[in-house]
């Protein structure tokens, strides 16, 4: 034991932790914390020190959704999967105690303007961190803005509600700019029918008929605030519809999108939706043809997740993005 250590594990802790913390022995002040601490009795130096919260966005053409596979597969590449192997390879720590958490879990194909991560690990100075991390990341994906948040945030479950905004082109033939960002539909299309029908879909309502799957262990009774269909201004051919709520079962957004489809070009009324929101769970969905087809995914984007106002911010910084737009001006 070299001559400057004291003999007592307990001072050794001490004298380490006033005195070694600089770049050249961060590694020798983790290796003999971790292997002292259980004779010192110091549990827990080890632990991440900081949980961050950043707001991400990215073009979702080339993943296959946003969750990690599982089990993992190299050949399927997700945007959670990007966002920790850059984490990993900056704080140089197992992807799993990282915590990285996604708000929405959006599918293959689909695009996020907001969507919120959380995760765990030391602490940094944000601005250098969030520039690192842009650094690093895929050109298509990129962290908006990164704040520092209590311990007790979690992307997933603190969150109060998320917008969803789809965009459909209903030119006379496709517009080939918004390919990867629009769903084309070459029927005409009565938008103020779309708007009326949108309605029908506001306030507390059983789900069910508008999910792909049967939502298992999940409540389908979900809130909309807020279902919008708008003529863009400065794209005429371009119809944006927006959606705000508590929450969202498997695939709902697209289905609801394809329900209005069908109902702005004639093939179903807007009673069908009515009688399936009554319908709830008391039948499996898609037992009986619905009357449309589910919206694609190209379309969708993930606007914004929302969180209580008393959501506590220590520490934010914010960056200027400018982005392949498909809700300019609206």
């Amino acid at each position: 034991m070299p001559t400057w250590l004291p003999r007592h594990p307990s001072t050794f802790l001490a004298r380490v932790g006033r005195h070694l913390r600089c770049p050249s022995g961060r590694f020798i002040w983790q290796h003999r914390c971790v292997h002292l601490s259980t004779i010192a009795g110091s549990e827990g130096l080890d632990k991440p020190s900081c949980t961050y919260k950043a707001t991400v966005a990215y073009d979702g053409t080339a993943y296959k959704g946003f969750q990690l596979q599982n089990p993992p597969d190299k050949r399927k590449i997700t945007i959670q999967g990007e966002l920790e192997a850059c984490l990993t390879r900056i704080f140089s720590v197992d992807r799993r105690a990282l915590k990285v958490q996604g708000a929405g879990r959006t599918d293959s194909g689909v695009h996020a303007r907001g969507q919120v991560v959380s995760f765990s690990a030391q602490r940094r100075e944000l601005d250098i961190l969030w520039k690192s991390m842009n650094s690093i990341l895929p050109k298509d994906i990129r962290v908006v803005t990164l704040q520092e948040v209590p311990h007790s945030f979690n992307a997933r479950h603190s969150a109060t509600g998320k917008t969803y905004a789809y965009v459909l082109d209903v030119g006379s033939t496709s517009d080939p700019f918004m390919l990867r960002y629009s769903q084309y539909v070459w029927r005409p299309v009565d938008v103020q029918a779309m708007r009326d029908a949108a309605q029908l879909f506001i306030g507390r309502h059983d789900f069910t008929q508008f999910a792909n799957t049967f939502p298992h262990e999940v409540d389908p009774t979900k809130a909309v605030r807020r279902f919008t269909v708008t003529e863009m201004p400065t794209a005429p051919h371009l119809i944006r519809l927006e959606v705000e709520g508590s929450g969202f079962l498997y695939k709902m957004v697209r289905h609801m999108v394809g329900a209005l489809i069908a109902v702005g070009t004639g093939i179903i009324e807007p009673s069908v939706i009515a009688r399936l929101l009554i319908r709830g769970s008391s039948q499996l969905p898609g037992e009986q043809h619905r009357g449309w087809a589910v919206a694609e995914a190209q379309g969708l984007t993930l606007e914004e997740c929302h969180y209580a106002a008393d959501h506590c911010r220590l520490q934010q910084v914010d960056a200027e993005m400018t982005l392949p737009s498909v809700t300019d001006d609206c």
